[in-house]
């Protein structure tokens, strides 16, 4: 198989967010309800989005693969979510976050080691298309 099969394979393979479609709206886009989950983020001031989305990828990354307090390595999960304030101008806020495991709740979530700029919060249900 070529490396891009078993990549899309690995990437569907994924735990994502549990949504159910509300309405299919056409050229293959859903309009789709999310039930409410957890994700740990970090926000990162920089003056590219590139540069910015490495150094929250590689924060968020860490906490997840054990640099947390018990030290517990977790699942990769889809999708990363990245947000940038446009109003902020340069260098700008992004937000990168990691979608937690489903087996994980706000009280039972690893908690990020001291100084390190990750935060766990849930989010609340929501439409997207």
């Amino acid at each position: 198989l070529g490396l891009g099969v078993i990549a899309y394979r690995t990437a569907n393979a994924l735990e994502r967010p549990s949504y159910s479609v509300v309405r299919q709206l056409g050229g293959g886009v859903e309009l789709r309800r999310y039930s409410p989950y957890l994700i740990a983020e970090t926000s990162v001031r920089a003056d590219s989005m590139r540069e910015a989305s490495g150094k929250g990828f590689r924060e968020v990354a860490g906490y997840v693969f054990g640099k947390n307090r018990p030290a517990t390595k977790m699942a990769m999960t889809a999708p990363v979510r990245m947000s940038s304030d446009p109003r902020g101008g340069v260098p700008s806020t992004t937000r990168v976050s990691f979608v937690l495991e489903k087996s994980y709740s706000r009280r039972t979530a690893p908690a990020p080691l001291r100084g390190q700029d990750v935060r766990v919060r849930s989010v609340a249900p929501h439409l997207l298309a």
